[in-house]
């Protein structure tokens, strides 16, 4: 059976305009009490990633997460809302407390009468430290952001799941999985052990560029997409930034599992036409480039192709987050600035959690040649 995904316009934030195109976008694939039970246990699980206004497309934004309680309190849900940031503070608390009021998540589950929580204690599931509040709720929707990201070009809604994985155990993770198809596995292995109930996907601004942070760049898509399927979801986002589903990292790894549909030609789009929304000259991560070239090819240059994390001193407000996040600890901030490159597995942890966008991608001669000639 084909895999039902919906796409709706909706231009702005404005809370009305968002519920319209939400509900319509839900009623297009079945409604949702055709994938959520009244009176269920429910998680929403948004993008969170840093203490960062919602303006800044950074975050998925606090008024999505208005309409999705709206839709799911007709349906008598006990709702709960949280995710875990990338990197604590001197206080867990103070760290996701700063992060919920920031983000306006806060706001929006004060009005709403929302309980917020906190994802915290790991309870491994199929050999994944996840949190335990999983065990609390009968289904999880999931809320991400559309951003570019510099490892796995696309974070969507298979990727948002990872921060279900709480704190520094997710730099583990990258520590565990550096290689981008071994990473790219772990998300699918997250995704098949959560199984959300339903993805909504904040289009309407998004990231382009060296996402999925500070780097990256605003742009406005004006679009919510949303589907059951998350393979299937983020196959319609690659087509958004004029890719196919096989040029992401964590669709091409579902494919070899048969999981979910990422084949464009047997998905039931429905609202929007899909051509019609493509964005034009969407930017990619430089780091994309590795993903375009005929392996091949690849194989016989790959020494010659270099992209590494470089932290610009004179933008640098010594937060030591990236630092903090560094699988490898390979980052000194004091007394002098420096990356040990002998140690870096290229994550690029470390550019997606500063705050201040000062950490750029350096690339190799070769990778900027190619850069330029692709």
């Amino acid at each position: 059976m084909a895999s039902k995904v919906a796409i709706k316009k909706c231009l702005d934030y404005q809370a009305q305009n968002v519920e319209r195109a939400l509900r319509e976008a839900l009623n297009l694939i079945g409604g949702i009490t055709s994938f959520i039970k009244p009176n269920s246990r429910v998680l929403l699980k948004p993008n969170l990633l840093m203490a960062i206004e919602p303006d800044r497309a950074i975050t998925t934004h606090p008024e999505i997460v208005r309409a999705v309680v709206h839709i799911l309190k007709e349906i008598n849900a006990e709702i709960y809302l949280g995710d875990t940031p990338s990197v604590f503070g001197k206080s867990e608390d103070l760290a996701i407390e700063e992060i919920y009021k920031k983000t306006g998540i806060y706001k929006i589950a004060s009005e709403e009468g929302i309980k917020l929580v906190e994802l915290r204690q790991k309870n491994f599931k199929k050999g994944l430290p996840l949190t335990g509040f999983l065990d609390n709720v009968d289904a999880v929707v999931n809320i991400p952001k559309f951003k570019t990201h510099g490892l796995m070009i696309l974070t969507g809604a298979v990727k948002n799941l990872f921060g279900l994985i709480p704190g520094l155990s997710k730099s583990e993770m990258h520590k565990k999985y550096f290689k981008a198809h071994e990473f790219a596995a772990m998300l699918v292995d997250v995704y098949q052990a959560v199984l959300p109930a339903i993805n909504i996907v904040d289009a309407v601004e998004v990231i382009e560029g060296d996402g999925p942070a500070t780097s990256g760049e605003k742009r406005r898509a004006g679009l919510i997409v949303a589907g059951a399927d998350a393979v299937a979801v983020d196959s319609v986002l690659a087509r958004l930034m004029n890719l196919m589903p096989g040029d992401i990292p964590v669709i091409n790894e579902a494919q070899k599992r048969d999981l979910g549909n990422s084949s464009l030609a047997s998905l039931e789009v429905l609202g929007e036409s899909l051509d019609d929304v493509i964005i034009p000259g969407f930017k990619l991560p430089k780091t994309s480039l590795v993903y375009k070239i005929p392996k091949p090819a690849f194989n016989l240059i790959k020494r010659l192709l270099d992209y590494r994390p470089q932290i610009n001193p004179k933008i640098c407000i010594r937060c030591k987050k990236c630092q903090t996040i560094c699988p490898k600890q390979v980052i000194t901030i004091e007394p002098k600035i420096k990356i040990d490159y002998s140690g870096c597995i290229r994550c690029f942890c470390c550019q997606e959690v500063c705050p201040v966008n000062a950490i750029s991608v350096k690339r190799s001669l070769a990778a900027r040649i190619l850069g330029m000639r692709g």
